[in-house]
């Protein structure tokens, strides 16, 4: 057996590595999209935290730590 019949796959070896391109291709896709969104998400977490920060909101009340006086 050589590596042009290995390729060719009885004949169906566009079809065998098409499907592998295509997935491959997909996974990768994924990827990107998956950082894309990680990097919108710590953008709006930074904005979200530098408008608590000039609010004059405490870390505490950030970390949903709920004073005495609060509950009442």
């Amino acid at each position: 057996m050589n590596w042009g019949d290995f390729f060719a796959m009885g004949g169906y070896g566009l079809y065998v590595w098409g499907s592998y391109g295509v997935t491959v291709s997909f996974m990768v896709i994924e990827v990107i999209l998956l950082l894309g969104r990680k990097r919108t998400l710590l953008q709006r977490l930074g904005r979200i935290g530098s408008r608590m920060n000039r609010a004059g909101v405490t870390e505490g009340a950030r970390m949903g730590e709920v004073k005495h006086e609060d509950r009442m």
